[in-house]
């Protein structure tokens, strides 16, 4: 499994998103706590409780944000894949720049 598909699973097994940064914690002073819904509830998720409040909005973006750079990353790989199978392209290598250049980023070495 690629590095790609290891964060697909981690944001897929989370609590569905979007989430919120909600009020101040009752437990720590100067802390914001983090909801599965815009004004807690009943059926609301208690995500977590941050120290600071920009590491609580961080958070509450942190779905969202996975989704859209995940698939930011599916829609350069699909464009990669095309070009490689283009035969005037795959004599370049912007496919396979591109392919270096999502490997490293993800962590995969050069």
């Amino acid at each position: 499994m690629n590095e790609i598909e290891q964060i697909r699973e981690r944001l897929a097994a989370a609590t569905p998103g979007p989430w919120f940064q909600g009020r101040d914690s009752k437990h720590l002073e100067n802390a914001k706590e983090v909801y599965s819904e815009r004004e807690p509830s009943s059926t609301s998720e208690d995500i977590c409780t941050a120290w600071y409040p920009t590491d609580a909005e961080f958070i509450a973006h942190a779905p969202t944000d996975m989704a859209r750079l995940i698939a930011a990353v599916d829609a350069v790989t699909a464009l990669a894949e095309r070009w490689e199978r283009t035969p005037a392209l795959r004599r370049g290598t912007m496919a396979r720049d591109i392919r270096t250049a999502l490997t490293t980023a993800l962590g995969g070495g050069a």
